[in-house]
């Protein structure tokens, strides 16, 4: 019973600054700019990994809950949802596989942009200079 609810307060932690970094502005904009290197990955721990470990906790906590109260079926709903949180941290927070510009905040949408405009120009420089030298 004491880890389900150390699962439930931390994994709620952890969606809550998860939530809390998505809902930004033009502001949180000019500081990700200013706070992170051109072509990082931290972009993935903080939209992504950040959310999914807190999710699956935040599952796994109550889903042990339902189940301590006997109740099956939502404690099966809950760890589906824990499973699906554990991927999402999974693939995309952990191993940093590409995602769809949708999933991220708009604010954000720019950034990531010019990032990737930017590495495909570095690419493009690096396959120049190999074909040439």
């Amino acid at each position: 019973m004491i880890l389900a609810i150390t699962f439930v307060v931390i994994g709620g932690l952890l969606v809550t600054i998860g939530v809390g970094v998505r809902t930004g502005d033009a502001s949180a904009a000019r500081d990700w700019r200013r706070r992170i290197p051109a072509d990082s990955s931290r972009d993935h721990l903080l939209f992504f990994g950040i959310p999914g470990v807190g999710g699956a906790l935040l599952f796994m906590g109550l889903a042990l809950l339902l189940q301590s109260a006997n109740l099956t079926l939502p404690a099966a709903l809950c760890l589906l949802c824990s499973a699906v949180s554990f991927a999402v941290w999974l693939f995309w927070g952990l191993i940093s596989l590409p995602y769809p510009l949708f999933l991220v905040p708009a604010w954000f949408r720019p950034i990531k942009q010019e990032q990737r405009q930017r590495r495909r120009e570095r690419r493009k420089v690096r396959k120049e200079q190999r074909q040439n030298g």
